[in-house]
């Protein structure tokens, strides 16, 4: 599956929805490990064969080399894979929950990636992790 990209203004970015591909919620907690020297770990929002979404308790605002992602399943890498990615957005997460941001210095942020370049195995590998470990929200 190729997923596309898209040649529409910002505007009309923001005002209709962009994905592909089915967006899938997880049945339990998948964790992910952002970047070559791991700038965030997180918590999977939501996750397509075309990217995932993930939140993540920001302390500084580093950056190193954003474009590989670790997806793992515990604390201890079960069933863990890694895919080529481009970050598309990182923003501060705004809801009923949001006294917590800027706790100690710490704000709760949502980052967005776009899969790039998957060879043939990581398709594989990212269909078998979706089919194990997600649902598609109805």
């Amino acid at each position: 599956m190729k997923c596309p990209t898209s040649n529409t203004t910002s505007m009309e970015k923001r005002s209709k929805e962009r994905r592909r591909s089915p967006r899938y919620y997880t049945v339990e907690n998948i964790f992910v490990a952002f970047g070559e020297r791991i700038s965030k770990v997180g918590i999977v929002v939501d996750i397509s064969m075309c990217g995932l979404a993930f939140e993540f308790v920001s302390m500084n605002d580093s950056e190193g080399q954003e474009n590989i992602i670790e997806i793992f399943v515990s604390a201890n890498r079960l069933n863990s894979f890694v895919l080529p990615c481009k970050k598309v957005y990182e923003n501060p997460v705004l809801d009923a929950e949001s006294d917590v941001v800027g706790l100690y210095g710490t704000t709760i942020k949502r980052c967005g990636v776009k899969f790039s370049s998957l060879n043939r195995e990581q398709k594989i590998q990212l269909r078998r992790f979706l089919t194990r470990y997600a649902q598609v929200n109805i």
